[in-house]
């Protein structure tokens, strides 16, 4: 509940949204309990808190005065996540792509993001060492790299419509999206414009990921996108439709035993 607080926020602050309600949030919300083991803890909610923490200061980053600390702190907090959900990683590029968007990139910037992604798993790496388990610490990178370069399962039925589904409502959103963003001014226009990059490339984590849990990266840009699409409709019939349809499949989905009791 915190994340997606912490999401509409974050969104509103940085004039991503059409308005200024909770909808980015609550489809966030939505969209994460397709899923009936989100009804317990998971570690991908850690993972997920710390990704919109990179966020967070990804945005802020734009013509900040301290660009490469937010940068550094940036790159620390997707390192942090990749410990809960290794696929998280292959998000790293999205750092690059935001500066080379917002117009900071420098050759500092190269390494300060690389010392960013080494801190965590130094420190990491300095604790087991002290307590004489460097072999094993060596043995479960290992193995997270030998998960991340594994053949992705083939999806399900209900994730091969969930796909279309999403595929559709994007395609129409960032057309109303981006038939707009061009009247607005420079910091939205490029914080937009790195929205979808981030969510081109959750897309590209979730397809190839083995990791399932890797699959709700694209939930923090999609809600974004959605969010603003939705909130810009004239004729809120349909956005209210799409909402309800979805959540009462959604309450099926996670409790369709009851009806076969």
């Amino acid at each position: 509940m915190f994340e997606a607080f912490f999401l509409s926020y974050l969104f509103s602050v940085n004039e991503l949204t059409h308005r200024n309600n909770f909808l980015a949030g609550f489809l966030f919300i939505l969209f994460l309990s397709r899923s009936p083991e989100h009804l317990n803890f998971q570690p991908s909610q850690i993972a997920l808190l710390f990704l919109i923490l990179a966020l967070r200061n990804i945005l802020n980053n734009f013509k900040s005065t301290q660009s490469l600390n937010l940068l550094l702190t940036a790159s620390f907090w997707i390192s942090i996540a990749s410990l809960f959900v290794p696929s998280v990683i292959f998000i790293y590029p999205a750092l690059w792509i935001s500066l080379i968007l917002f117009q900071i990139f420098s050759w500092r910037s190269i390494p300060i993001s690389l010392i960013g992604l080494i801190i965590p798993y130094f420190i990491l790496f300095t604790a087991y060492v002290s307590v004489n388990e460097h072999l094993l610490f060596i043995d479960q990178i290992v193995r997270q790299a030998e998960s991340l370069f594994s053949m992705p399962t083939m999806p399900k039925t209900n994730e091969i419509i969930e796909l279309a589904l999403s595929a559709i409502l994007t395609f129409f959103s960032a057309s109303y999206i981006l038939s707009r963003v061009g009247k607005q001014v420079i910091h939205i226009r490029k914080k937009t414009s790195f929205i979808f990059w981030l969510l081109g490339i959750s897309i590209l984590v979730s397809i190839l990921s083995t990791d399932v849990s890797a699959r709700e990266i694209v939930f923090i840009p999609f809600a974004a996108i959605l969010g603003y699409y939705f909130n810009a409709l004239k004729r809120q019939f349909w956005a209210d439709l799409f909402i309800s349809l979805i959540f009462f499949l959604i309450l099926f989905q996670n409790y369709k035993s009851l009806f076969y009791a």
